[in-house]
């Protein structure tokens, strides 16, 4: 119940700041920048600012948890632009701030399957390279938390 508010909250201060703001056109930034879906003749899109991520169609489940906030709506810019410059996304913030559920908020946008690993002393360069090809084929993206445990050599293969 919360969460629902806190995002109905959201939801209408964005609705305020487009009307204080006079947004009247869909080319304004401010409308813009906001993730919003569009259907062509075969794909769905998901658009942030001027990038496009193809709807993947993968059922991730449903997810009732996963509240919109201004923080989401800054890393899901920053995410998608990135993505769309051929570039990975290293989230460093500190443990209270949930990235791993950004990414996974996400991912459900995008319907993206998300795989996850915590990583610990005994990850080596050859399984996460191995998880790297992986994600590749299948075009699914890959969430690696505590990458501090990681040897340097197992940190080369990542960055």
């Amino acid at each position: 119940s919360s969460g629902i508010n806190a995002e109905y909250g959201h939801l209408r201060e964005v609705a305020e700041d487009f009307q204080k703001k006079k947004v009247r056109d869909i080319l304004d930034f401010e409308w813009v920048r906001n993730p919003r879906y569009y259907v062509d003749e075969a794909h769905i899109k998901m658009m942030v600012s001027e990038y496009s991520m193809t709807y993947g169609c993968e059922y991730v489940g449903c997810d009732v948890n996963q509240i919109i906030t201004p923080i989401r709506d800054r890393f899901t810019l920053l995410f998608v632009h990135t993505i769309q410059q051929f570039s990975g996304v290293s989230l460093a913030a500190e443990s209270a701030v949930t990235k791993h559920e950004m990414a996974k908020s996400l991912g459900g946008m995008c319907a993206r399957f998300l795989l996850t690993l915590h990583c610990s002393n005994g990850t080596t360069y050859s399984c996460i390279s191995k998880i790297l090809t992986g994600l590749a084929q299948e075009g699914s993206w890959g969430c690696f938390s505590e990458v501090s445990c990681l040897s340097v050599p197992t940190l080369q293969v990542l960055f």
